[in-house]
């Protein structure tokens, strides 16, 4: 029978790895909406007007510290990102995706997860959304409220109910999001979309590819992120997939190809399958 001491110890083990990989993921300030930089002399009203001087936008794109969208073509308009559970439960029906860490250049603890929606169920008087993730082959079976908050759960055959679950489960889903969150950390999104103190990025691949049965325009990007995003002396070069399945874009693939200074840990992600609702 299942003991809720084991399952504590598996929750506990899982959020200090991601604790840790947040972490080390995380270093960096934050990023913030910033404003355009003033120009440096005083400009008449007319010329202001006008349109920007070849030679300023010349001096602008020589700055190292800012990144600006290099393929007018290439646009994000309807981005999703799940990083909690009323997210992936309002824009999909199912979900796979793998991710690993990355220690001194090689992958370690590599996890295969899978999300599936159910349907709804009454718990007690509740109405809930019936949600199963699959970790690594083993799966987990969440009753989740309106608001996010688990009122029953079931884990190896056995059901747990709401006074002793929903603690544990918060910790175990946000393990789950893990990739998802450090795009958050990163901002990515806002990088694609508009100038990003410590980000550049350029697009070096476009190609159609099938995550299950839909189908998606992948652009691929060369990502380079650096101070203020990260501590002085350190950067990192990532590849990030770009997904356009038409009526949304999400990140489906991240692989960081080179991390320099003292950040010797970070993570791949990929996505294999993607059924909106």
């Amino acid at each position: 029978m299942f003991e809720v001491r084991s399952w504590l110890r598996f929750v506990l083990v899982l959020v200090v790895a991601v604790s840790l990989l947040i972490g080390a993921l995380g270093c960096g300030a934050p990023v913030e909406e910033v404003d355009a930089p003033e120009e440096d002399a005083v400009v008449e009203e007319e010329a202001i007007e006008d349109s920007a001087d070849p030679a300023d936008e010349e001096a602008d794109a020589e700055e190292g510290e800012v990144s600006e969208a290099q393929d007018e073509d290439f646009d994000v308009d309807n981005w999703r990102n799940p990083t909690g559970v009323q997210e992936i439960v309002n824009n999909f029906s199912e979900l796979e995706w793998s991710w690993a860490r990355v220690v001194d250049g090689e992958e370690a603890d590599s996890t295969v997860l899978s999300y599936r929606h159910e349907g709804s169920e009454t718990v007690e008087g509740v109405d809930a959304e019936v949600l199963v993730f699959t970790l690594d082959g083993e799966a987990f079976k969440f009753w989740v409220d309106d608001d996010g908050r688990t009122v029953q759960a079931e884990v190896q055959g056995e059901i747990i109910p709401g006074q002793f679950v929903d603690t544990m489960a918060e910790g175990l889903l946000t393990g789950l999001f893990v990739p998802f969150r450090a795009v958050e950390e990163f901002g990515f999104y806002e990088a694609l979309r508009e100038t990003t103190p410590g980000v550049k990025w350029s697009a070096v691949s476009t190609e159609t590819e099938k995550f299950g049965d839909l189908e998606a325009e992948v652009t691929r990007l060369e990502v380079v992120v650096g101070p203020p995003l990260t501590p002085e002396g350190e950067e990192g070069t990532a590849i990030l997939g770009v997904g356009d399945f038409g009526d949304f874009q999400m990140l489906v693939e991240w692989d960081w190809a080179e991390v320099t200074g003292d950040g010797d840990l970070a993570v791949t992600y990929s996505l294999s399958k993607a059924v909106p609702r």
